[in-house]
């Protein structure tokens, strides 16, 4: 019970950025992007790398908004659960907008993640749908 009211705060305070405009009111996706990676680096002592593809353009905010919070989602779970060394995020724009997320971690085992009674991967894929995209694992 901890843990849900612990990710449903989570979730609201970011919920609640996002209806501010959060970082992509200041600035566009690739540097928000560095900026959450950076923030990570500092705060778990993990390389954290960006690499860019293509020429970056802008798309709808919540594309991006959704975007950016999968992001640091998928790069903050591989911190606390997957024990990762390092993390490292592609936005390649050659064919629209496809975004990765991979670590050097322990890894899990997706079924259980899914039953596991936690939001995260739901909710992950959730955001990408809600804006016309998907969310693969």
């Amino acid at each position: 019970m901890e843990n849900m009211l612990k990710h449903c705060s989570i979730e609201s305070r970011s919920s609640i950025m996002d209806l501010r405009g959060g970082l992509l009111e200041k600035m566009d996706l690739v540097t928000a992007v560095k900026v959450t990676l950076s923030s990570l680096e500092d705060e778990r002592d993990i390389p954290c790398n960006l690499d860019v593809k293509g020429h970056a353009e802008p798309f709808a905010p919540a594309v991006e908004r959704n975007l950016l919070l999968v992001i640091k989602e998928a790069a903050l779970n591989a911190a606390k659960h997957a024990s990762a060394s390092s993390v490292a995020v592609v936005l390649d724009y050659t064919t629209g907008l496809v975004a990765s997320v991979s670590d050097k971690g322990d890894g899990f085992i997706l079924e259980e993640k899914l039953q596991s009674g936690r939001f995260g991967l739901q909710g992950m894929k959730e955001r990408m749908e809600n804006v016309g995209g998907s969310l693969k694992v």
